[in-house]
Order: C-alpha cells, then sequence, then structure tokens
C-alpha cells in the first residue's frame, strides 16, 4: 500500500486494539471491575467523541483519528457501533442464535472493513450508470470480510475467550452438536477436535 494509506490503517488499528485491550484482560473478573472497564471505555469514547467533533486534529491522544476520518470521509456512526460492541462485551457472555450474535459481529468487525473501505479507496465514477451497484457489492464485500475475520477469530481464541467468561459460538449451535463449555476448553488446551467440532 502507498505509505499514507499504511499510516492510516496504522491509526486506526491503534484506536480500536486500546478499548479491545481494555476488556480483553483476564484479570477482571468481578462486576466492579467489569464496571471499571465499562468506565473505561465510556470514557475512551466520550474524549473521541469530543476530539471529533471540535475538529481537533492536535489531540495528544485522538488528533490522528480524527485526522484520517475527515481526511477520508469516515462515517463517525462506525465508530459508535463499535464502541457499542465493546461495552456490550462488559455486560453480556453469552449469544443464544447467531442472530443475536450478528449484531455484536457488526460493530466489531464489520465497521472495520466498512472503515477501511474509505481509507483504501474504491474510486468508482459516480456518473457510471453502474456506480450505486459497484459501490454496493463492495460495502457488503467489506462487512463480509470483517465477518469472516470475526469468525476466524472465534475460533482461535476459544480458550481464551473462556479465560474470560464468554462464549461467542451460539448456544443453540453447541447444543446441536452436544458440545460443552468444558469440551471447548479442551479442544484449545489439547489442539485436538472431534467430528462434532468440526
Amino acid at each position: 500500500m502507498p505509505s499514507d494509506i499504511q499510516k492510516a490503517v496504522v491509526v486506526l488499528y491503534q484506536f480500536v486494539r486500546v478499548p479491545d485491550q481494555m476488556i480483553d484482560d483476564e484479570s477482571i473478573k468481578t462486576d466492579e471491575q467489569k464496571q471499571q472497564a465499562k468506565q473505561l471505555i465510556q470514557d475512551y469514547y466520550m474524549g473521541r467523541k469530543k476530539a471529533y467533533e471540535d475538529r481537533d486534529e492536535g489531540h495528544k491522544i485522538f488528533g490522528p483519528v480524527v485526522r484520517i476520518f475527515y481526511s477520508y470521509g469516515i462515517d463517525f456512526g462506525y465508530s459508535e457501533s463499535f464502541f457499542q460492541s465493546m461495552l456490550q462485551d462488559t455486560q453480556k457472555c453469552r449469544y443464544e442464535t447467531y442472530d443475536e450474535l450478528k449484531s455484536y459481529i457488526y460493530g466489531s468487525a464489520e465497521v472495520i472493513g466498512l472503515m477501511m473501505i474509505q481509507i483504501m479507496g474504491y474510486n468508482f465514477d459516480i456518473s457510471d450508470p453502474e456506480y450505486e451497484h459497484k459501490y454496493t457489492k463492495v460495502i457488503h464485500c467489506a462487512a463480509k470480510l470483517g465477518e469472516a475475520f470475526q469468525l476466524s477469530n472465534f475460533l482461535r481464541d476459544v480458550h481464551e475467550d473462556l479465560l474470560l467468561g464468554r462464549v461467542y459460538i451460539p448456544q443453540d449451535m453447541l447444543a446441536k452438536y452436544n458440545i460443552t463449555h468444558e469440551q471447548l476448553r479442551n479442544y484449545h488446551l489439547t489442539q485436538q477436535v472431534d467430528e462434532a467440532f468440526a
């Protein structure tokens, strides 16, 4: 990628990684600690929102991300959806169905793809009669790629998520294949899976 796009991607990654790390902490166990993590994320979000609204590109923490959001025309709503999913991790640890999980995935991953296409540029001629179709397809593919990355993360991090008290694989899917949470932990620890899990 050109250096300006590389730099913008790094800034975006740093921006989303910080709140993600705030909640992915194995030392957070009690309700009080979860509330503290929730407050940290809310404070981070409010600081970012104010910097964005003030267009404060010189802000010592949020200046770079404010700059790329304005430079690349990224919808601020994407970051709101992202923070909603991060906050959800402080309150919700099980998902009954995939449909229920989808709203979390949208905020935690699909919006990353949607922000990335703004940074990378899709360069369609808006006078092209096919513009709307092409643009819609790009948005769909970017969101689906974000979803695919997130699903890969869920499968990779089964054990780590259990240590954090979370199970992202939908409960109805686990029940369908008679898989317990203890089995999930063992799959990761032994690096061996059975036919049911596959």
